[in-house]
């Protein structure tokens, strides 16, 4: 616990460190659309030295738009979004470890506010609602990866479980499908996560065939955690 909270803590005050030291530039934006990111080093009424890539320039007020002084620059916005976004992303990892699904869910959200563009705090939202047995909520967040990564092939796995576990048995079936297709197994990891899917998918079909089948307890347990 405290070697987890010690790495998070590192984590921002890196991040912090960056925008205190070279994350922030002064932009000057010339009246012809060139956008200048550097340091101003010499400011008069008439113009503007600008420290930028190691060289000196000197603009005039007469080619100026605007000058704005303290700018983050984006490439570094995303860099620190990232791994704030990522440090709540290591603890929900460490949370799902000990399975407290609900504390790893919390922080995965946590890492969306900052980075919601990534598809894979939403992938794991929608297994860790699954293992909850929330299966609307787990389909929920399956197709926000969907939408955010189309090309998703592991969330189709959740997917496929989630619509058996409600009934919904012809999505079920299709959505396997579309993960069978797209799912290439190249590595022995990969073998063993397909395999360990298509088991499910067996069992859960057994009981679409004969919901009073000796073992329904047994393949309810089997395929209650994704």
């Amino acid at each position: 616990m405290h070697n987890r909270a010690l790495h998070i803590l590192v984590t921002v005050f890196l991040a912090l460190q960056c925008v205190s030291t070279f994350c922030f530039a002064d932009t000057l934006v010339l009246k012809d659309g060139t956008v200048i990111n550097g340091t101003i080093a010499e400011e008069a009424p008439e113009y503007v030295v600008v420290d930028s890539e190691g060289m000196s320039s000197k603009y005039f007020s007469e080619e100026i738009e605007k000058i704005d002084k303290d700018v983050v620059l984006t490439s570094e916005k995303s860099a620190i979004k990232s791994e704030l976004a990522f440090a709540h992303f290591k603890k929900a990892k460490d949370f799902r470890k000990e399975n407290k699904y609900e504390d790893a869910i919390a922080e995965l959200k946590k890492a969306i506010e900052i980075d919601p563009a990534n598809s894979i705090y939403s992938n794991h939202i929608a297994e860790l609602y699954y293992n909850l047995g929330q299966y609307d909520q787990a389909l929920k967040y399956g197709q926000e990866t969907l939408s955010l990564n189309p090309n998703n092939k592991y969330i189709l796995a959740c997917m496929a479980l989630a619509y058996y576990q409600i009934g919904e048995y012809k999505k079920g079936r299709e959505t396997f499908r579309k993960f069978r297709k797209s799912f290439q197994r190249k590595e022995l990891s990969d073998e063993r996560y397909f395999d360990r899917v298509e088991k499910k998918v067996k069992l859960l079909e057994r009981l679409v065939e004969n919901k009073d089948t000796p073992d329904r307890e047994y393949i309810k347990e089997a395929t209650s955690q994704f």
